[in-house]
């Protein structure tokens, strides 16, 4: 049997995030085609009709794992030209080209358009911050990044861990930087600080 999904433009996003937390890139994929070559009927529809064996058993992440990125990326940026002004679609892609492609600008400046699309998007903003903080070395932007997350979500314990990093690594950085200038008065002020 097959499964026809009819659904309004203006509700794409929850269409399209219904692919992608199941994380079915290829059907992603398809349902993007499907509303790039709809025809202009007034009532700005999808119409698309999807077999279950149609859609893979690979998730979107599965892909970038085994080594098709470029399948991955293809879905995001295909869902981005379907809806350019919907965040998540540049949350993913920033993800995707920070943790599978290491092209660490390119992955900021997709999160920053999710952020810029959506300034509540607190995983964006986190995620965000742990580029900033692991591979831009930007840890002060990466800092108020993850302050910027707990305003949104003050419940978030792993942009609070992440945040706790930044410091420890900072008063770690001011420790060596004492010892080697033999400041030793500094030094331990500095430990009796993080008593």
């Amino acid at each position: 049997s097959t499964r026809r999904i009819r659904q309004n433009v203006v509700g794409l996003t929850e269409f399209l995030e219904a692919f992608y937390e199941r994380e079915e890139c290829e059907a992603m994929i398809r349902a993007a085609d499907a509303v790039l070559q709809m025809p202009d009927d007034g009532e700005n529809t999808v119409d698309a009709t999807f077999a279950p064996g149609d859609l893979p058993p690979e998730s979107a992440l599965d892909y970038a794992h085994h080594g098709d990125v470029q399948e991955s990326e293809a879905g995001y940026r295909r869902a981005i030209e379907l809806a350019p002004a919907d965040a998540w679609p540049w949350h993913a892609l920033g993800t995707l080209l920070a943790d599978h492609l290491q092209r660490y600008d390119e992955a900021e400046a997709a999160y920053r358009k999710a952020i810029e699309l959506d300034p509540v998007y607190a995983l964006v903003w986190r995620n965000l911050g742990r580029l900033l903080a692991t591979h831009l070395d930007r840890p002060d932007e990466a800092e108020a990044a993850f302050k910027h997350v707990l305003e949104l979500d003050e419940n978030d314990g792993y942009a609070r861990q992440l945040l706790a990093e930044i410091s420890e690594r900072r008063a770690l950085k001011e420790c060596i930087e004492a010892i080697a200038a033999g400041n030793w008065i500094a030094l331990r002020s500095l430990l009796i600080s993080r008593l």
